[in-house]
């Protein structure tokens, strides 16, 4: 079994929880790779048995290069191959979520969704904390909400546990 995790980020954050979900997929014993869609070959998504893409959660919705991507991978054929989507987003009910997009475009483009959206929570932070915190990025506006990347490893394995089961449920919206 082959999988992508497909990814945009903005700050670092949804490239950390791409890395975590693939890290996963891996310990399942999945072939994954993990590449940001800037540099990714859509014409070669037909290769993976899975698709993971995610992105941060920017105006309610996904990233515009994640839209952008997704437009691209319309033209193509993946139906019956495997998908999950996910995003980061800040922690609060009208942050809206890239994910919940995500995979309504994979599933009009005929992928399997084999577990419904995560999303990897993110924390502001002001400038003067941000220096003192390790775990801030270069900027020092958003970070993961702690424990995040563990738990998108978990949900890694799953998938990847999911994917090499014979009778896999495709999971409704």
């Amino acid at each position: 079994m082959k999988a992508i995790v497909l990814f945009d980020t903005l700050f670092g954050n949804t490239e950390k929880i791409a890395h975590s979900v693939t890290k996963g997929l891996q310990k399942a014993g999945v072939e994954a790779e993990c590449v940001n869609i800037r540099a990714a070959n859509v014409e070669k998504l037909h290769e993976y048995d899975l698709l993971a893409l995610g992105a941060p959660t920017q105006y309610f919705t996904a990233s515009k290069s994640m839209k952008d991507f997704l437009d691209r991978m319309v033209e193509l054929d993946l139906k019956g191959r495997c998908s999950f989507a996910f995003d980061t987003k800040l922690d609060s009910f009208m942050a809206g979520s890239g994910a919940k997009f995500i995979e309504k475009r994979l599933r009009e483009s005929g992928l399997d969704i084999i577990r419904k959206r995560g999303s990897a929570l993110v924390i502001g932070q002001k400038q003067k904390e941000a220096k003192k915190d390790t775990l801030s990025n270069a900027t020092g506006k958003v970070v993961l909400k702690e424990g995040m990347e563990n738990q998108f490893e978990a949900i890694g394995e799953e998938l990847g546990e999911l994917l090499q089961t014979s009778k896999r449920k495709v999971v409704g919206v």
